[in-house]
């Protein structure tokens, strides 16, 4: 009975951790985002006058790989769920191989994040930021998926008690 409710604090110890590094995130793209922002109202882009020779292109080009970058996101996302609902893992098993697939998602999410403001740094283009957001509130809606790990992962009902 001692390790049902060790197991069962883990696994809540996991989603809770797995709750505070999609946030610690989010807060992170924000964060160099504000700050870039800053720079560039004070000091201006980096490589405008450089980049002006693409800029045209920058917007569609950033756009492309975002959407590139979301697909594959949610692909290699639903793949891995797939197999965690055909496997025959335990709970701890599932729940680690959940976090698994939800660091994946987040990490190519924050990576165009980061690409698009580092471009923004470069060239000024404010357009960028919309990229930014969108992956930044693509980051935050995995935040409140995480709440339904039950259905998302079709837990049998004693699976479902443990997590409580």
């Amino acid at each position: 009975m001692n390790n049902t409710s060790e197991g069962t604090g883990s696994i809540s110890q996991d989603l809770k951790g797995l709750r505070i590094l999609t946030t610690a995130l989010s807060v992170g793209v924000v964060i160099f985002t504000l700050v870039s922002v800053g720079i560039n109202q004070f000091n201006g882009p980096f490589l405008q006058e450089k980049i002006e020779k693409i800029s045209s292109f920058l917007l569609p080009l950033m756009t492309g790989l975002a959407l590139l970058a979301l697909l594959m996101a949610r692909y290699l996302y639903q793949q891995r769920i797939r197999a965690i609902r055909e496997g025959n893992d335990n709970l701890k098993g599932k729940i680690d191989k959940y976090r698994a697939a939800v660091t994946l998602y987040l990490a190519i999410c924050e990576g165009m994040a980061l690409f698009s403001v580092v471009l923004f740094l470069l060239s000024g283009d404010f357009l960028l930021l919309v990229i930014t957001g969108a992956m930044l509130l693509l980051m935050l809606g995995r935040l409140f998926a995480i709440r339904g790990v039950a259905n998302e992962l079709n837990l049998s009902w004693q699976e479902q008690e443990e997590l409580k």
